[in-house]
């Protein structure tokens, strides 16, 4: 198998897929069941098996149905968020369900593919003309398109590295506010905690003395 060169077109394609299971952000996946031509059903094999009377194992013709016969596999297609030329579609890999394991969770319960990241309905200086026209592209989150190459984004829109770069900051400041909205939300949380119990008390409170005032009257009738 011949290596691929830098200057080959499929180079930066391979390399991006080649940075880990955990780093997926420039790459989408979509997985597809197709038929497939089964050769050896279709036209017969060549098997090895043991004969018992030369003792020895021996080439054995298996024929085939005489008629195209085809399998059901399933693919898996990658493609990079804003460079619609740039999409592979192979046999899956055991390695892709780890590596796009929501993607797969959602293929195995028929649903369709879901976009992990944060939506670009989210991204508040954007227009939805640009919003329109980045899914089109494959671009469906933030994180997909802060990881857009220069070469890729060239073909996206005007102005790209300028959106790029508010695209990336405004990620940026989320990850830093992350832990103040996180204990925000504890506190929230434990107000409402709180508030619950208290009204469970003033309910308490409040049927007390008729439950006094009912065995007072129980005990005079007695």
């Amino acid at each position: 198998m011949s290596l691929l060169q830098p200057d080959d077109a499929q180079y930066a394609f391979d390399q991006e897929s080649r940075r880990g299971i955990l780093d997926r952000t420039a790459i989408s996946a979509r997985f597809v069941k197709k038929a497939v031509y089964d050769k050896e059903a279709s036209e017969g094999f060549v098997d090895i098996q043991w004969d018992a009377e030369r003792r020895r194992d021996v080439r054995v013709r298996v024929p085939g149905a005489g008629r195209p016969v085809y399998k059901e596999e399933i693919f898996t297609e990658l493609g990079i968020p804003g460079n619609t030329l740039e999409m592979r579609c192979r046999p899956l890999r055991e390695s892709d369900k780890q590596r796009f394991a929501p993607e797969w969770a959602a293929f195995e319960k028929g649903e369709a593919a879901p976009s992990i990241g944060t939506p670009l309905e989210e991204i508040p200086f954007l227009t939805s003309v640009q919003r329109a026209e980045f899914r089109h592209l494959g671009i469906k989150t933030a994180e997909q398109f802060a990881a857009i190459s220069d070469g890729d984004g060239a073909k996206v829109t005007m102005g790209f590295q300028q959106i790029r770069q508010r695209v990336r900051d405004f990620l940026a400041v989320a990850a830093g506010e992350a832990p103040v909205n996180a204990m925000r939300a504890e506190l929230e949380s434990r107000d409402a905690e709180i508030a619950a119990m208290k009204a469970q008390l003033a309910e308490l409170s409040a049927r007390l003395p008729k439950v006094e005032a009912a065995q007072v009257e129980e005990v005079e009738e007695q």
